[in-house]
């Protein structure tokens, strides 16, 4: 454990001297689109660490950011104007307010987490009724990722990073959202020039899967 934390940490520092993400800009077009335009809207960030992809967001909306390190959340308070919540998210998170919030965002963590179902189904209780839960998941099974496991080569792969607990596809994935959600849509994200492969089978050629749930049960 202490082996990950530290690979974590330099990883971090890292992402504090200006790194995003792959494919952030269009992670961050797809989900303002889905949010929709509103100064006043209650937005949730899900693990922000530092706030690298938060700060596409605070422009727009009114965001509360939440990292389980105080360390990522002082970065970030230093960067943007943002409230922020020091919380483990796999802890409880319906005690961060149900019914509360117009928009949640979680791009590139619920793999992180212990028990991603039960996750999903609290996120569904901190929503208002028209409120919308946007997020991204790596796509642990594309076609590139399965020639690589079958060739032994894992650490080309998403596997290769110690954090990811849970590893999606597209019917894993859809399944945890529909249980509680009564519109959900997915959206593949990758490169420009796999974009026509990505949208006739997402599940083989997407990067990452990126979803847009609504109508919390």
């Amino acid at each position: 454990m202490g082996t990950v934390i530290n690979e974590y940490s330099e990883r971090n520092a890292k992402l504090v001297k200006g790194g995003v993400g792959l494919y952030a800009q269009e992670r961050s077009d797809l989900f303002h689109q889905c949010i929709g335009s509103g100064k006043h809207k209650q937005v949730l960030d899900l693990g922000s660490n530092h706030g690298a992809f938060t700060n596409f967001f605070v422009q727009d909306y009114e965001v509360t950011a939440v990292d389980f390190d105080q360390k990522n959340l002082d970065v970030l308070t230093q960067k943007m104007d943002a409230k922020t919540i020091v919380f483990d998210l796999n802890e409880d998170i319906s005690t961060l307010g149900k019914g509360k919030w117009d928009a949640i965002i979680m791009s590139e963590v619920l793999e992180h987490l212990f028990f991603p179902e039960k996750k999903v189904a609290q996120i569904a209780t901190l929503l208002k009724p028209d409120g919308v839960f946007v997020g991204t998941v790596p796509n642990g099974f594309s076609l590139l990722n399965r020639v690589r496991y079958l060739c032994n080569q894992p650490e080309k792969t998403s596997m290769a990073e110690p954090t990811h607990i849970t590893h999606f596809s597209v019917k894993r994935l859809r399944k945890a959202l529909e249980a509680q959600f009564g519109y959900v849509r997915m959206y593949p994200i990758g490169s420009k020039k796999h974009a026509m492969l990505a949208n006739l089978s997402p599940n083989l050629f997407a990067f990452c899967l990126a979803f847009e749930c609504r109508n919390p049960k």
